[in-house]
């Protein structure tokens, strides 16, 4: 049994794994309450973040995912598209990866449905689409989103 700790250690703390679940769940569903949950437990910790970052390197994390907004592709296609897969393997682990058809809130698919590609989502906005693996790395590469070592196929 662990001692609970507010603080990362060789197993990142509890709490701010359960935020980083909550934002991206919040932000594939829409629903603001998860979202507002996290920023009342960033809130609460914002003075040991500001003093201590690395020792709350996962809430960090999170920090940066409400700022800057949660990265992400929308393939817009079916579940088994092949872009989607190549997404899956090609993105870093820390990108929301989806299909038009796994229900995701409707401000991530305004204008993305009925069109084929995939978009690379960062900072609030989405890319182009893109239509092939190739033109999906680069866009994650100049992203800043490609995984640093992709996954076999």
């Amino acid at each position: 049994m662990r001692a609970r700790s507010n603080h990362d250690e060789a197993v990142p703390a509890g709490a701010s794994l359960a935020c980083s679940a909550l934002l991206y769940v919040g932000t594939a569903t829409g629903n603001v309450r998860f979202v507002e949950m996290v920023e009342k437990v960033l809130a609460r910790h914002a003075p040991e973040l500001a003093h201590r970052p690395t020792a709350y390197s996962t809430l960090t994390l999170v920090l940066d995912s409400v700022v800057r907004g949660v990265p992400m592709v929308v393939v817009s296609g079916s579940k088994d598209d092949p872009l989607l897969k190549a997404a899956r393997r090609l993105a870093d682990p820390s990108v929301m990866v989806v299909s038009t058809e796994d229900g995701v809130h409707a401000e991530y698919l305004t204008g993305k449905t009925g069109k084929p590609g995939a978009y690379v989502c960062a900072n609030q906005t989405c890319q182009a689409p893109v239509l092939d693996e190739a033109a999906l790395s680069d866009a994650l590469s100049r992203s800043g989103l490609l995984a640093s070592v992709a996954k076999p196929r």
